[in-house]
């Protein structure tokens, strides 16, 4: 099964990539990449810093209201950083606001950790997501390389289930 399976990766970008893709407006590359710290640590000698990055997106709209979807990509000092693929980020309105903020991982659908695993935030719109990750997710563990794989049909479930959340039909 781990052979049919996919990556958190390319789940990731399957998501992403099929997110509304009925309704987008416009696509953006951004002027300035967008940095999101998720992650700081400081001591008397050092500071840690973990960012999630976005160059480019794409505007929906639902409801008259814009929204910019955006796959982000890790950037950043902080040691334990390398942990994380990879996140989709959702903010209201046709661009970010600015160039720098310190939100975590508050307005993420999805994160993806280098190892494949799945996550969201406990906080924010999708924190219900988590409960369909664990119950509908069935995927192996590759003993070799203890990366996730997924079942590739999972990303249309998380499409659907974000895509409720976002139009209000959840």
């Amino acid at each position: 099964m781990a052979d049919e399976g996919i990556s958190g990766k390319e789940l990731l970008q399957g998501v992403y990539d099929r997110l509304f893709f009925e309704r987008v407006e416009e696509l953006v590359e951004l002027e300035k990449p967008v940095r999101v710290v998720v992650a700081y640590d400081r001591d008397h000698h050092r500071e840690d810093i973990g960012y999630m990055e976005y160059q480019k997106g794409k505007v929906i709209s639902l409801d008259g209201k814009h929204r910019f979807i955006s796959l982000g990509e890790p950037n950043g000092s902080y040691l334990a950083y390398d942990n994380y693929t990879g996140d989709i980020r959702i903010w209201e309105g046709k661009r970010p606001e600015s160039a720098f903020r310190m939100e975590g991982f508050t307005n993420s659908a999805i994160i993806v950790t280098s190892r494949g695993n799945l996550g969201v935030s406990k906080h924010g719109e999708f924190k219900d997501l988590g409960d369909l990750i664990e119950k509908q997710n069935h995927y192996d563990l590759t003993p070799h390389l203890q990366t996730t794989i997924h079942r590739p049909e999972f990303v249309d479930v998380i499409v659907g289930r974000i895509e409720e959340v976002l139009t209000g039909r959840s």
